[in-house]
């Protein structure tokens, strides 16, 4: 049976047979001559190698029927990129970062290093974000770069024809195994290509090279029996392009050396030795625990292309009010929701009479909500109140006690409580609402959070929430916790078994749930439909979202009306002109515009909000105008407190 090493590391295979054998410390993978491509369902492998189809999001739904192929050529690419250039392509602080640029990321070639035009193209290609625009192994092996170099410079070994090298460059094990006359099989000819004594990643002149191909494994990347072939010519090649890296001056560069990438707009391309962060515009960071977003602020239409969630479309919002008789919520009608995953399922079963409940949560870290925490809250009393149905509000004092450094375990229950006064605020049913804090209620929730745990490798919560060696244990398992309440198991004497779920949440929560709608197939329980909100920005600009962690950037349900008319009128960020004849002249960017943001969040006179906006973009109104108390009279409102 035909085998590939889990690292295709010429160096430390054998060959007996058919068989081409690995000493690496990681499990070999079959290839089956019945399966197109001898395809390798595995995820394992160093992600700064791995194609952005390989990940989660639209990229790896459009490419499920792509091949293995395309994905080798990507990580040649990224070989051939380090080779050269003396760092990765891509590179992020941690696993979900660097998937999302990856994904996103547009290829920007460093200056210096081989500069003739033949090789930046040939790299470019093989980085193509389309699997189809890549090159296929021949085809690298003709391209007119390799052409010019490899002859020349003999890199072929002796004994072989150029006819043999050329039919290299594409054959798979499924030849060998079509061919069953022939004694030499795909692995014999892949170390002939590559001999043991010709390895110049071993040569003490160049450690780099070692590092960055011996020491990564590729297996991500390298999926199919075609990458040995595409790894041979790399082999073949590395001589040139260690040669090139010297010229460029990275000749014995180390891994650890590489220059960071910060987090701007133009992540793609490393930042200049000795530049700093604040001297390149902003790249946009969307976590579970962080949202930093660009100049312009958070480009939602690429996180739904990032997480590969839906819009919700108008027919959407037309069907919710034809179904609860009831008119849509401002946070619907203005947007502040705007995606969605398996609404429309959810709405199909709620017309067959088939019911369901919804999930949503808070994690206590402050004394006191702040407004942004109230969007969700105020959406779903919305929710239950149009629907007619219960709802979990689960408290979870555990997260921030993991996550926070600083904090104890009796301070974060402590503030968990706190919390509830201002959710019960709301207006929930109590007939049809349960809150529950998780140090309390863990006993019910275990049983399904074990469920959950068992079917969720360590490498999934790594990759989904970019855990590093140096997290605790807790935050791995966290994850369990918090889905646990998306099933109705969960709760015996509140639910019925089975019913469907339906989440509102930021945008930022949804890493949680989508590794939650994973399991659910498995455990043949309802997969929990999701509803996204965009972010509350910080008074201080649109470019963060409004958190607790930094008080002088959010409005909290227990600042009094003065202090909340305080706050806005000196910190809010203005997006009017700098002066009354700019204003006049050029008008105020609504986008930017703090102030209007909250305005479209908190007014609910549609009319009004139409009229200030006019105005103010025209100019005829001034910033001082916007910011009158009288416009902010519903955050009064909203900040209702129970005593």
């Amino acid at each position: 049976m035909p085998m590939s090493a889990d690292s295709l590391d010429p160096p430390i295979c054998d060959v007996f047979g058919w068989l081409m054998s690995s000493h690496a410390f990681q499990l070999n993978k079959h290839f089956y001559p019945t399966e197109p491509d001898f395809f390798i369902y595995d995820a394992n492998g160093t992600q700064l190698f791995t194609p952005p189809e390989c990940f989660d999001g639209p990229l790896g739904g459009q490419c499920m029927g792509i091949k293995g192929k395309p994905r080798d050529m990507w990580s040649l690419g990224c070989v051939l990129f380090v080779l050269a250039f003396g760092h990765c392509p891509f590179w992020a602080e941690s696993n979900i970062e660097l998937q999302l640029m990856i994904i996103q990321a547009e290829l920007q070639l460093p200056e210096g290093g081989p500069g003739s035009h033949e090789f930046r193209q040939l790299v470019t290609s093989l980085l193509s974000r389309d699997p189809t625009a890549r090159p296929s192994a021949r085809a690298l092996r003709q391209s007119p770069w390799l052409t010019l170099l490899l002859e020349p410079c003999r890199l072929r070994p002796s004994g072989l024809s150029q006819e043999t090298y050329l039919a290299l460059a594409d054959v798979t094990l499924s030849d060998a195994a079509a061919t069953s006359g022939t004694r030499l099989p795909a692995a014999d000819r892949l170390l002939m290509v590559c001999p043991r004594e010709d390895v110049s990643g071993r040569n003490s002149e160049c450690p780099y090279a070692a590092e960055a191909t011996a020491e990564r494994s590729l297996a991500s990347g390298l999926q199919t029996a075609a990458g040995a072939a595409a790894l041979a010519v790399l082999w073949t090649l590395a001589p040139v392009m260690l040669a090139c890296a010297s010229l460029a001056g990275t000749r014995g560069r180390r891994m650890l050396d590489r220059p960071r990438i910060v987090r701007c707009a133009g992540a793609e391309e490393p930042a200049a030795e000795g530049s700093s962060g604040a001297e390149a515009s902003k790249q946009q960071v969307v976590t579970p625990w962080e949202v930093e977003a660009g100049e312009d602020g958070v480009d939602y239409d690429k996180l739904i292309e990032t997480f590969g969630c839906q819009p919700i479309s108008a027919a959407q919002i037309e069907r919710i009010e034809r179904l609860t008789g009831k008119r849509a919520h401002r946070f619907l009608r203005r947007g502040l929701f705007f995606s969605h995953r398996d609404l429309d399922d959810l709405l199909d079963a709620y017309e067959k009479g088939e019911p369901f409940y919804i999930y949503t949560g808070r994690g206590p870290s402050s004394e006191s909500l702040h407004l942004g925490h109230l969007v969700p809250f105020l959406f779903t009393k919305w929710l239950q109140e149009a629907f007619d149905v219960p709802l979990v509000i689960e408290l979870t004092d555990d997260e921030k006690f993991l996550f926070k450094k600083d904090l104890g375990i009796d301070e974060a229950r402590r503030l968990a409580w706190e919390n509830a006064k201002d959710i019960i605020a709301c207006g929930f049913d109590p007939a049809k609402t349960f809150i529950f804090r998780d140090t309390d209620y863990i006993g019910q929730l275990y049983p399904v959070a074990l469920q959950i745990q068992k079917r969720v490798t360590l490498r999934t919560a790594q990759n989904t929430f970019g855990f590093t060696l140096s997290d605790n244990i807790g935050k791995c398992a966290f994850a369990a916790i918090q889905a646990s309440p998306s099933f109705a198991i969960s709760f015996p004497d509140f639910l019925k078994a089975g019913m469907r779920c339906f989440i509102p949440q930021a945008i930022d929560q949804d890493p949680y749930f989508r590794l939650c709608r994973r399991v659910a197939d498995d455990l043949k329980w309802p997969k929990p439909a999701l509803i996204h909100s965009k972010f509350l920005p910080a008074l201080q600009g649109h470019q963060t979202k409004m958190s607790a962690s930094v008080q002088s950037t959010a409005l909290y349900m227990t600042d009094t009306p003065k202090k909340l008319r305080k706050k806005i009128n000196k910190n809010a960020f203005s997006g009017g002109g700098k002066t009354l004849e700019e204003q006049q002249k050029y008008g105020a960017n609504l986008d930017v515009d703090v102030s209007y943001q909250y305005l479209k969040i908190w007014l609910e006179d549609d009319e009004e909000l139409a009229h200030i906006g006019t105005e103010y973009a025209a100019g005829r109104m001034l910033t001082g105008e916007v910011k009158r108390p009288g416009a902010f009279s519903a955050l009064a409102v909203a900040q209702r407190r129970l005593v």
